[in-house]
């Protein structure tokens, strides 16, 4: 099981929802360019490579870094921040 933080910054509508709820989802599943909500940055890009990678995945990779987490449901979750 895996906790992750998500808190790249959209800058939709002008940054209006910065790092929204349910934001990681078009970039996981590979739909950035059908998520206006994603904006316009130009690292979008890298960061949907390494969203989907990592999170879809149960090995994280290096643009993610591990990260201390409390127990969750009875079990202890590995944390992954994706910046």
């Amino acid at each position: 099981m895996f906790l992750y933080l998500f808190t790249w910054q959209s800058d939709f509508m002008g940054g209006l929802f910065k790092a929204s709820h349910a934001l990681e989802i078009p970039f996981v599943f590979d739909n950035v360019a059908g998520a206006p909500i994603t904006g316009e940055r130009p690292d979008r890009g890298v960061l949907r490579e390494h969203a989907e990678r990592d999170l879809a995945s149960s090995s994280p990779g290096p643009a993610t870094r591990i990260m201390p987490a409390s127990r969750v449901g009875g079990r202890t979750p590995k944390s992954v921040a994706i910046p």
